[in-house]
């Protein structure tokens, strides 16, 4: 897994894609549109180091396949299953409950909800789970990846190399960003070809549910190729600042072809009004569905024995948490605030949670003086109704928080995500925490933020009736 380099405000990409958009239609490849693949071009600053042989002759693509096939030792083995209607794409992020089973965070409570004879439940990252899925995309990625090429290849291949021709005699990128939208269609077409073969097993596919749509394009195609309605499930931030949502106005001319999904579920109604700020959902796309997520209400004695200890211990109990690929960015501050409350005798205990799909370690690079840093993987629904102060740099997290009413809440006003932090704060969401400013002298000195909006507005509490109607209607 890799880590996606960041050294420019996402907003500043975001305008910068926004330049190379006045047309769209030049992203037209068939059937759909891979303006969402050209944007990871523009996002990224660094490549995938995937060879990008999808532009190679149909001969020599065919005989590459071959020689990967047959270093394959394992096939998967699916079995055609018509009662299949409904698929519910998952993640690897897992919880585990007090009874030592891992559950999944985003389905383990909508799937009690829906027919289980009638859904499959797939793990759709690469990354396997603990949690027990019906099929693994890792599993039958490799294989599937490389079969044989079929006509539907060969129509795909064809259209993509006259979209990607089309874009670079019509856009002046540089050689690194025609190199990352080489490898980012690689990927695309190989995880289609592998989720196109899974799906003919589930003839009778009518409804999915996944998340988030943006790097899932490949499984958005492969199920609008089937006429199955697709319904994106919030999973995290939305904010106007992001890359993957609120698009520019000029999404409308191809929105119905640029692999989103058909719905977009909220947790609440602040969400959806978001949204509405973009022109990728319409209003009647967009549906506050409630905060769906899976957590164990009850603490763990484990846990319970954590929490008593920091408690006797520490008289201050500071929070933060950490967002994937922001790891370094985070650890700045908190070196700071380790070195600054050990020279003013503060006595707290920093706990550090990481994000579930982190792809580094943020110990390597914290400092290794202080005894007083704990990172940890409990539940933060638990480490929220045990800490004095909260601290992320932009999370969903710091809404989150909300829901516990965490009186301390502070957005750290880092120089690379000041444009997400000034959003949060003006909304009163948190405040804001300079990277110099020691967050104990804050609290201590500022009274806490005060919201005028119900968490409510934000979590609504889950309309489960919504699976069973919107079933009835396929």
């Amino acid at each position: 897994m890799s880590v996606t380099k960041i050294t420019e405000k996402f907003t500043t990409k975001k305008a910068t894609f926004n330049q190379y958009i006045t047309h769209p239609e030049i992203f037209d490849c068939d059937d759909f549109n891979i303006i969402k693949l050209f944007q990871y071009a523009i996002f990224r600053e660094e490549g995938f180091n995937a060879r990008p042989y999808w532009k190679w002759p149909f001969f020599l693509i065919q005989i590459l396949l071959f020689i990967k096939r047959l270093r394959i030792k394992k096939q998967p083995h699916f079995v055609t299953n018509t009662n299949i209607s409904i698929l519910a794409g998952d993640t690897h992020r897992s919880i585990l409950n007090n009874a030592g089973e891992y559950k999944s965070r985003y389905f383990e409570n909508i799937l009690k909800h829906l027919n289980r004879e009638k859904t499959i439940f797939v793990n759709t990252n690469l990354i396997p789970s603990e949690t027990t899925h019906d099929a693994n995309f890792h599993d039958f990625y490799e294989y599937y990846s490389v079969l044989p090429l079929t006509n539907d290849d060969k129509r795909l291949l064809k259209h993509l190399k006259n979209t990607y021709n089309n874009i670079i005699s019509k856009l002046h990128l540089d050689a690194s960003k025609i190199r990352i939208l080489q490898e980012v269609i690689q990927i695309f077409w190989q995880q289609y070809r592998a989720y196109r073969t899974f799906l003919e097993y589930y003839p009778n596919l009518q409804i999915a549910f996944i998340f988030p749509h943006y790097q899932m394009e490949s499984l958005i195609y492969a199920l609008r190729r089937k006429n199955v309605k697709i319904i994106e499930l919030q999973h995290g931030l939305i904010a106007n600042e992001d890359m993957f949502y609120v698009y520019d106005k000029k999404i409308l001319k191809v929105k119905e072809k640029a692999l989103f999904a058909d719905e977009m579920w909220t947790y609440g109604e602040y969400w959806k009004k978001i949204l509405l700020n973009g022109y990728e959902y319409d209003y009647k796309q967009i549906k506050i569905f409630g905060y769906y997520v899976y957590y164990e209400k009850n603490f763990s004695k484990e846990f319970e024995r954590f929490a008593d200890k920091i408690k006797k211990q520490y008289s201050t109990i500071v929070f933060a948490t950490a967002q994937k690929n922001l790891e370094q960015h985070l650890a700045e501050y908190l070196n700071f605030l380790l070195k600054d409350s050990h020279q003013k005798k503060q006595n707290i205990a920093l706990i550090i949670k990481p994000h579930p799909s982190a792809a580094q370690d943020i110990n390597q690079f914290l400092i290794k003086d202080f005894q007083n840093t704990f990172v940890v993987n409990y539940p933060m629904e638990w480490l929220f109704q045990f800490c004095d102060i909260h601290l992320s740099i932009y999370s969903t997290t710091l809404f989150d928080a909300l829901m516990f009413k965490v009186k301390n809440n502070y957005a750290l006003n880092h120089p690379l995500f000041s444009d997400y932090v000034e959003g949060i704060v003006k909304q009163g969401i948190a405040q804001k925490l300079e990277m110099n400013e020691n967050v104990i002298d804050k609290a201590n000195a500022v009274a806490s933020s005060h919201l005028t909006q119900s968490p409510e507005y934000f979590y609504q509490p889950p309309d489960y009736s919504m699976l069973s109607s919107t079933l009835m209607s396929q």
